[in-house]
């Protein structure tokens, strides 16, 4: 059975992103360099199709997409595909269908968008979760897509940052591991970690990507450890099988390898890669 990759490409390239009208599709593409070593356009993969027209949606391109585990009943809860095309949360069912779940926000259209899933799965509930680069929002990825708008809702008890009592930290990307979700800020070098099962974020945590004590642009969850990229280097946080101290520091610098952009990360199959310049 062939493999489905869904790829978010580094969104300082925007070539192939268009504002919305009435005549804009899904359609699968791949990034063909143009000349030099940076500058590429996207162009349709040989053989694929239009899926569905995409409706009339404040903002630019498509920001992120993720297939997660459940769906609507409708679909007896198969895996669905979620996407963030301009200021709209969309589902895209295996029926062919698209459901508006809620917009994120709206003086913010331009930047990538990162989801995770919550596994702490019941039911009738499996939350999914989504930053837009400012703001995180979940929604119930088991509702039908009558209900599904319904239980969208901003996430509440972001945590304060470790330097302020009253200052909190502005969401940046999220990502999740071993039923926990975890988040870096635009405003702080340190990363956040929920408890297990839950999206109440704790509020400090003392882990940084401290090899070069440089600033932390991106966390990802890979190979069952927390990777976490700071501007000039990146520190790997295996598990510690503690569910009350979850991660282990890491002993030494990992490398001097870093990020200048968190939107320029992405995994592939057993790799991890970013845009080089």
């Amino acid at each position: 059975m062939a493999k489905t990759h869904m790829i978010q490409f580094e969104q300082s390239q925007y070539k192939g992103l268009s504002n919305f009208s009435s005549n804009v599709v899904l359609q699968n593409c791949y990034p063909v360099p143009e000349k030099g070593r940076s500058t590429f356009t996207l162009t349709p993969i040989p053989g694929s199709v239009a899926l569905t027209p995409v409706p009339n949606i404040v903002g630019t391109g498509c920001r992120g997409m993720y297939r997660s585990s459940t769906g609507a009943p409708e679909d007896a809860y198969v895996g669905t595909v979620y996407a963030v095309y301009g200021n709209s949360v969309i589902r895209y069912s295996p029926r062919g269908t698209i459901t508006t779940i809620g917009t994120v926000n709206s003086g913010n259209l331009s930047t990538m968008c990162t989801f995770a899933e919550n596994q702490a799965q019941t039911d009738k509930d499996t939350f999914i979760y989504v930053c837009d680069g400012q703001t995180i929002y979940r929604f119930n990825a088991k509702a039908s897509d009558a209900n599904i708008p319904s239980t969208w809702q901003e996430l509440s008890g972001i945590p304060h940052r470790p330097d302020s009592a009253t200052a909190y930290v502005t969401p940046a990307y999220i990502s999740w591991i071993d039923y926990r979700l975890i988040m870096c800020g635009k405003d702080t070098n340190a990363w956040y970690y929920t408890d297990t099962g839950t999206d109440n974020f704790r509020e400090t945590n003392v882990y940084f990507g401290e090899s070069r004590n440089d600033k932390t642009v991106r966390v990802i969850e890979f190979g069952g450890n927390v990777w976490s990229f700071g501007t000039f280097s990146y520190d790997v946080f295996s598990r510690t099988g503690n569910r009350t101290n979850p991660y282990a520091s890491p002993k030494s610098a990992a490398g001097k390898i870093g990020l200048a952009s968190g939107d320029s990360l992405a995994i592939l199959d057993d790799s991890v890669y970013r845009d080089w310049e």
